[in-house]
């Protein structure tokens, strides 16, 4: 499969950052995404700017010189800090009985000491433990597991805090509620890595090789994508089948010139126990283009284990 392997095309404009790309100063601009060019709310066409591209929001000690008029730490692991406990609970009218109104939200502080941060950060919450209240209710389901923010796979994080001195991410992991008699959770234990972000452009510029087969390109062996360009009632499609879990797809669409042509349309499908993702264009753009796929990935991971023990709730 041809492909120019180069970092240089420009996707459309929503914040602008320089990088250096081998010798070279490249303006990084960042995708709006064509969900919201397109009015659309697939994450597979093209997510809404993620927090990778919004700049993170920096919390600098928010105690000062009051640290002793102000609360303690909900609980902790080592450096790291239980920031936050929320309970949700409400009652609604004409509410799907499969639908659980009520949720139990964690803000962690991932802090650590002597630590430099990149500007941006993936974390990935793993190998956790059952977790669950003291009246004995599970909080995080088999079935939670497989769709929890930065559970399901890295995921970027939009603040970094710098306290006491010590910095870094902070996320919110979201729980079912807890039983109405429950004083604490037991415990939260687990594995979380936290990493620099990457973006890897992969560019290929035959389209006519497209026909739906398996991309041939060293840097997806981990991330299997099939692709197929065609023009078909006055219209170029191009359709991508993705991994299950594929939030590391930034971006993807056809280029000219290493201009982002704008689409017409798109839709997101399952289809063969994989995620369809297709995206339409005007007109015939299949000459003197090329499709470019840009994925974000781990630069440098660390992965800690940590324990949280009684945390109280609310």
């Amino acid at each position: 499969m041809a492909s120019r392997g180069a970092n240089a095309f420009i996707i459309p404009v929503l914040v602008v950052q320089l990088f250096e790309f081998s010798r070279v100063i490249a303006m990084r601009i960042f995708v709006a995404s064509l969900g919201v060019l397109l009015g659309l709310a697939s994450p597979a066409i093209a997510q809404p700017p993620s927090e990778v591209i919004r700049r993170n929001v920096i919390i600098q000690d928010p105690t000062g010189d009051n640290a002793e008029k102000m609360t303690p730490p909900i609980a902790t692991s080592g450096t790291f800090e239980v920031d936050e406990v929320e309970l949700y609970r409400r009652l609604a009218t004409d509410a799907l009985k499969t639908v659980d109104l009520n949720s139990l939200t964690l803000t962690i502080w991932f802090a650590q000491k002597d630590v430099e941060l990149p500007e941006h950060v993936l974390v990935h919450l793993h190998d956790l433990a059952v977790i669950e209240d003291d009246r004995g209710k599970r909080l995080l389901s088999d079935e939670q597991l497989k769709n929890a923010h930065y559970i399901k796979e890295p995921r970027p994080t939009g603040m970094i805090k710098t306290a006491r001195g010590k910095s870094g991410p902070v996320i919110s992991l979201q729980l079912s509620a807890p039983d109405r008699n429950a004083a604490v959770i037991r415990s939260l234990k687990g594995k979380v890595t936290i990493s620099g972000i990457g973006m890897e452009h992969i560019e290929l510029t035959d389209l006519s090789k497209l026909k739906g087969g398996l991309i041939e390109d060293e840097r997806l062996k981990d991330f299997p994508i099939r692709a197929k360009v065609s023009y078909e009632d006055e219209q170029t499609v191009v359709k991508l089948l993705l991994p299950e879990k594929h939030d590391q797809l930034e971006f993807f669409g056809l280029f000219r010139n290493d201009q982002s042509i704008r689409p017409s349309g798109g839709h997101i499908t399952g289809e063969d126990g994989m995620t369809s993702s297709v995206v339409t264009y005007t007109g015939d753009q299949t000459k003197g283009t090329f499709l470019g796929i840009i994925l974000r990935k781990m630069i440098d991971p660390k992965t800690i284990d940590f324990e949280f023990k009684d945390i109280s709730l609310p």
